[in-house]
């Protein structure tokens, strides 16, 4: 089992860590999102009105 800890360890080394928010440079594009995730099958996700029409 320490040899199984090991490669986790290792695994978790090599693993990318997240964007934060900030870092994000320039507006999102929301359209852009949505068609991507239409063409991939996703369902749209799910915002409140005010903010759905700020996006779209």
């Amino acid at each position: 089992m320490n040899g199984l800890m090991t490669k986790y360890k290792e695994s978790l080394l090599k693993t990318p860590k997240p964007v934060p928010f900030s870092a994000i440079k320039g507006a999102m594009d929301y359209r852009g999102l949505l068609a991507y995730a239409k063409s991939q099958g996703k369902k749209k996700f799910r915002t409140c009105a005010r903010r759905e029409n700020e996006v779209l």
